[in-house]
């Protein structure tokens, strides 16, 4: 019996980080006032245009058939459109951070990976670039200098595998 309900909790949980992604990723909810969250909230929009016309159009012959199966073909049809969705966001953001470097700006950007660790990100116009996943126990950042150099820093207890 433990291991069902351990098995339920993580269903739960995981429901709500995929719903919470979803929300946060596509729905344009700026925190800020300024040019690069703006410019990110227009980039989210244009991800949920596109699952919303790639739904349309995949799911236009079962809208009006009964057939058997039809809710399988909807569920299939979401998780393509949410993938393309995400794939054209993504496209945007790289655009809108290319062209805000281009014009001296930084673009900044924050978010929620699937796991349900928040996310900032900052691209420099300089080239470099900062991440930072903040996780309940660790945060994790990422970074570039200006000699292209990677660097990682852990802060936190590490949770050994």
């Amino acid at each position: 019996m433990i291991p069902l309900a351990r098995f339920m909790k993580n269903v739960v949980t995981h429901g709500y980080y995929v719903v919470r992604w979803c929300a946060s990723e596509f729905l344009p909810m700026a925190t800020r006032s300024t040019l690069s969250s703006r410019l990110a909230e227009f980039c989210r929009l244009l991800g949920l245009v596109t699952i919303v016309l790639i739904m349309a159009f995949e799911t236009d012959g079962f809208a009006t058939k009964g057939l058997p199966g039809t809710r399988l073909a909807w569920v299939l049809d979401g998780i393509v459109a949410i993938l393309i969705g995400n794939v054209a966001k993504e496209f945007a953001i790289a655009v809108c951070s290319r062209v805000m470097n281009w014009l001296g700006l930084d673009f900044y950007r924050k978010g929620v990976m699937l796991n349900g660790r928040v996310f900032s990100e900052i691209v420099r116009s300089d080239g470099t670039w900062r991440r930072c996943e903040f996780g309940k126990r660790e945060t994790v950042c990422e970074w570039t200098d200006r000699f292209g150099a990677c660097n990682r820093s852990v802060t936190g207890p590490r949770l050994e595998a």
